[in-house]
């Protein structure tokens, strides 16, 4: 393959995509390039292209990617996907030089490393959720889920990624944990709910009482996919928006959340009222205080109380959230930003964690050019400081 790329390229043939095996999706309606019946096919460079799939940020095409998973569906093939993490918009963006592309001009004029992995996690999450069978956001008819994903032509890198090696490796492994992280999480409430749900249908007709119990648990893991629905949509949100800074009080914004969120928990939250303007974006910081006093509502023992607390000096504005918690260790405060990254799964899934929520606080203070400090004692609990600087 290698060696046929180089000839087209240095010879510079003048022939259509449907004439080659590379061919573009559109074009290849040929059997030669669909592949035979009852065997793994794998398109190249194919219709996962993310210049083809968003040309525009934020606007997904799918025609031509899935034309090609039901014709795969149809013909019983199992496809390798090939993801190529590469937008021109998205390239631009950080004046990346362009390269010369093996596939030509249908492919993406860059070969480097996406300027924002955040808007590479994006097109990832999209791309995925469409094909993986999970029942959300899928495909219209789609009967074979893709279970099987590599970046570019892995085998031979050098030639389609203008990068050093190591950006190769991130993007890959970057690939693997979200793709992994984020159709599990998905697909543990799913597999959950429907197993409630039928349980519950047998109670009924059984008559023995654990309708509401079923019924519950239906709620709950309900709860759970909701959250993580409306996180992953607030890091979408920001992903695909600009930064506009505006001169607001802090009060306003810790004032609004204590007050929701007492309620909703029925947990004392002890603030004292102190005005403190600050130049940021309102959406942003409302957000990071938000997800920081749920995390700590979640993760502090039932009796006892949190603490937010706002301090101004000539360099700084720093607001810190203290709760009463099991603590954590040097070696997890070092992961807790990650998306997906828990100290305790099994604690966390109990009381109701996506794993996201820190992950937000820090995309969200990163884009106000804000930082988060940890203080943190096992067995005592832990303190997370805001800090804008002047």
């Amino acid at each position: 393959m290698k060696n046929l790329v180089k000839r087209l390229i240095q010879k510079k043939l003048k022939i259509s995509f449907a004439e080659s095996r590379f061919g573009e999706l559109t074009e290849m309606f040929d059997e030669r390039m669909r592949g035979k019946d009852d065997q793994w096919v794998r398109p190249h460079p194919g219709p996962f292209v993310w210049n083809k799939i968003e040309k525009k940020q934020g606007n997904f095409s799918w025609q031509e990617a899935d034309e090609y998973v039901v014709y795969a569906q149809e013909h019983n093939q199992i496809i390798i996907a090939t993801i190529w993490p590469y937008a021109n918009w998205e390239q631009k963006s950080c004046k990346r030089k362009k390269a010369r592309s093996p596939f030509g001009k249908h492919f993406s004029k860059y070969l480097s490393k996406p300027c924002s992995m955040d808007n590479y996690k994006t097109f990832l999450l999209a791309l995925v959720d469409r094909y993986d069978g999970d029942g959300n956001n899928d495909m219209q008819g789609l009967t074979k889920p893709i279970l099987y994903w590599e970046i570019m032509n892995e085998p031979e890198f050098k030639m389609f990624f203008k990068g050093k090696k190591d950006e190769f490796i991130e993007i890959t492994r970057i690939k693997e944990e979200f793709i992994a992280n984020a159709s599990h999480e998905l697909k543990t409430p799913i597999a959950s709910v429907r197993l409630a749900a039928e349980s519950a249908l047998t109670s009924l007709e059984r008559d023995d009482g654990m309708t509401k119990t079923f019924l519950e648990q239906i709620l709950r893991d309900s709860d759970r996919m909701n959250e993580l629905i409306s996180d992953l949509l607030d890091l979408s949100a920001m992903e695909s928006s600009d930064v506009f800074m505006e001169s607001f009080d802090l009060h306003e914004v810790i004032a609004n959340e204590v007050s929701y969120l007492s309620k909703q928990n029925k947990k004392r939250i002890g603030y004292k009222k102190k005005k403190v303007e600050i130049n940021a974006n309102f959406d942003d910081i409302s957000l990071a205080v938000k997800n920081l006093i749920k995390n700590a509502l979640k993760y502090s023992p039932s009796e006892k109380n949190i603490l937010i607390q706002v301090e101004e000096n000539n360099q700084s504005v720093r607001c810190s959230f203290q709760d009463f918690g099991s603590g954590i260790s040097k070696s997890d405060q070092e992961k807790i930003f990650e998306r997906f990254y828990r100290v305790d799964k099994g604690r966390s899934r109990k009381v109701g964690g996506t794993g996201l929520g820190l992950a937000i606080v820090k995309h969200a203070l990163d884009r106000n050019n804000a930082v988060i400090e940890i203080v943190s004692e096992l067995d005592y609990g832990s303190t997370f400081t805001i800090v804008f600087e002047k």
